[in-house]
């Protein structure tokens, strides 16, 4: 990682959790686009970078404005689901597009919101249902106006759903 921070979110959060966010994120933004096959996908790295800074400092915002020591991992992962979805990291490279390519942030934040929810959890991901909140989450993120908010409450029901299953 050879990006500039800033000394005010290093001071505030350490090199050490930014690095960690940074690298889990870029090599999950990698492990997706590599399973297109194709050499028309790129992450553009200054793209990130600035993504990763606006995610820390709406963190540290956050943290400061509510006097709180943590964030719900809810809310982080709504802020994390926002600046991509804002700044779209992963692009396209060639003028010719294939279909399958667009919305492939939307696409990567889905994986990423579900990949993270269901961390650890023995759940049955193929039935319909699940399928169903998967296509609506993919269709809200590119055609509804979005919000860290909505995200968050979507994060949150697809938890309550997972508790009452």
């Amino acid at each position: 990682m050879s990006f500039n921070y800033g000394s005010e979110l290093l001071e505030y959060f350490g090199e050490e959790k930014i690095k960690l966010q940074y690298k889990m994120i870029l090599e999950m933004m990698m492990e997706f686009s590599n399973q297109y096959k194709t050499k028309k996908l790129e992450i553009n790295i200054t793209i990130f970078n600035n993504m990763i800074v606006k995610y820390f400092d709406s963190i540290k915002e956050i943290k400061s404005f509510h006097e709180v020591k943590n964030v719900s991992i809810q809310k982080s992962y709504a802020y994390m689901s926002y600046w991509i979805l804002k700044y779209k990291p992963i692009q396209i490279k060639s003028v010719e597009v294939d279909e399958k390519l667009i919305f492939v942030n939307e696409k990567f934040v889905v994986t990423f919101i579900i990949s993270k929810l269901l961390q650890g959890r023995n759940v049955e991901a193929n039935n319909e249902k699940f399928k169903n909140f998967m296509d609506l989450m993919l269709y809200f993120f590119k055609y509804k106006d979005i919000s860290v908010n909505t995200i968050e409450m979507m994060i949150t029901a697809f938890e309550a759903g997972l508790s009452i299953q």
